[in-house]
C-alpha cells in the first residue's frame, strides 16, 4: 500500500420502527425506495428527523468509520454528535491501532458538518504517533469523495433493519 490510509467519518440517525414508517408513508415507490439510494440522502433524512418535533428525535445516532487499506467499518451509537464523548474519540484511536494504524501517518476524512470536523480533530489530537494525522474535508456538493462510508452507512442501516426483523420474528 503506498497511498496514505483514508479514516472516513459520518454520522447516520437509526429511527425506532414507527419513525421509518412514517417518514415512508407519503412516499408512492416500493420497498426498494428505503433510506440509502444515491449519495447524500441520508443527510436530508437526518435534516428532516432532526428539524421536526421533540418527539421524533432519532432513536440512535451513530458514528461510522470505514478505513481505506482494511476496508474495516465501524460503527459506534454515541449519545450526541461531535467530541463530547471522550470514550467514543479513545475507541476509535484503540480501533485504528488494532487494524495496524499505530505508526502510520493518516487521513482522517469527513463532510463539512462542524461536529464530525470537531470529531476527527479530536481523533487526530489523540493519535500520539510520530507520523500524525492529516484531516481534509470533502468539497461542499462533492458526493462522491466520500462515497466508501456512504456505502457502509447504507450497508449497517440494512444489516439493523434485518436484525431489528429478525427479532421481531
Amino acid at each position: 500500500h503506498s497511498e496514505c490510509p483514508r479514516v472516513r467519518f459520518d454520522y447516520c440517525m437509526i429511527a425506532d420502527r414507527t419513525q421509518e414508517e412514517d417518514a415512508n408513508e407519503g412516499d408512492e415507490g416500493g420497498a426498494g425506495d428505503e433510506e440509502g439510494g444515491e449519495s447524500g440522502e441520508h443527510e436530508e433524512s437526518k435534516d428532516k428527523e432532526e428539524g421536526e418535533g421533540g418527539d421524533r428525535s432519532p432513536s440512535a445516532t451513530v458514528l461510522v468509520m470505514q478505513e481505506s487499506h482494511s476496508r474495516s467499518v465501524w460503527a459506534y451509537d454515541v449519545a450526541s454528535k461531535g467530541a463530547s464523548e471522550a470514550w467514543a474519540v479513545d475507541q476509535v484511536v484503540e480501533d485504528l491501532d488494532t487494524v495496524g494504524l499505530k505508526n502510520d501517518r493518516i487521513v482522517l476524512k469527513s463532510d463539512q458538518e462542524p461536529s464530525i470536523q470537531e470529531f476527527s480533530r479530536a481523533v487526530a489530537r489523540s493519535r500520539e504517533t510520530d507520523y500524525g494525522s492529516a484531516i481534509e474535508s470533502s468539497s461542499v456538493g462533492d458526493s462522491n469523495s466520500n462515497a466508501s462510508v456512504e456505502r457502509a452507512i447504507q450497508d449497517i442501516e440494512g444489516q439493523v433493519r434485518t436484525l431489528r426483523s429478525a427479532l421481531e420474528e
